[in-house]
């Protein structure tokens, strides 16, 4: 039970997405942050909220790129299911909106790679 809570800010990011893809409509301008760019920064912070819970709180030990790769995985296959959602209740599913999810998490992804020297060879 103890792992658990690595796994709440993620688990909270996921509920977030969900309850802004059920709203037919999203409120606020879309020139004021660009409908891709949204969802790139949606998505990597996910990632980044993943690799959290991968890591066990970003303990070096576990640091590692298949943990940084999973992060990833599960928010591209998140963001399929987002896009699917969001086509039953009146808006568009399209691949464009989940490239920028996925281009999101890769980004977020390829910081913690810096910022974590080493994690790309330990696979």
């Amino acid at each position: 039970m103890d792992t658990a809570r690595y796994w709440l800010p993620a688990v909270a990011t996921a509920a977030l997405i969900f309850g802004l893809s059920h709203q037919p409509e999203l409120p606020g301008p879309d020139d004021l942050v660009p409908d891709k760019l949204a969802h790139g920064i949606e998505y990597g912070f996910f990632t980044l909220t993943l690799a959290f819970g991968t890591t066990r709180g970003f303990k070096p030990a576990l640091r590692t790129g298949a943990r940084i790769t999973t992060a990833v995985v599960i928010a591209a296959l998140y963001g399929i299911t987002d896009e699917l959602h969001q086509s039953f209740v009146g808006r568009d599913a399209t691949m464009s909106d989940w490239f920028a999810d996925v281009i999101g998490a890769l980004l977020a992804a390829a910081i913690l790679g810096i910022v974590w020297p080493g994690s790309r060879n330990r696979l």
